[in-house]
């Protein structure tokens, strides 16, 4: 999980803030989202804590591409859902730079 600044710059987390993703290929997904919108979403915070089982990380994803397909987005709603979306990237050992484009 990650969030964005004002630039678009994200860092990843998994299990410490800002450790960055498990090393493999990965389904990307990007929400944007109005915090109304978030209720029952675990944010970064929790689940660097480590008290979420992955079964609860993954149910969490699945609820935010649901609430996320419900809500008004100002991106195209493909990239919301990791079942729709056609971003998958790499992670390998060291620093990893994304660039991401979101088109329709």
């Amino acid at each position: 999980m990650g969030t964005t600044d004002e630039a678009g710059n994200f860092r990843l987390t998994t299990f410490e803030p800002n450790d960055g993703a498990v090393l493999g290929t990965h389904v990307v997904t990007v929400n944007r989202r109005s915090s109304a919108s978030t209720a029952g979403i675990p944010t970064v915070e929790d689940v660097a804590s480590g008290k979420l089982s992955t079964e609860e990380i993954n149910a969490a994803i699945d609820r935010s591409g649901a609430v996320a397909s419900k809500t008004r987005s100002e991106l195209p709603a493909k990239y919301a859902d990791r079942k729709t979306s056609d971003l998958h990237r790499e992670v390998i050992e060291g620093e990893n730079v994304f660039q991401i484009e979101l088109v329709d």
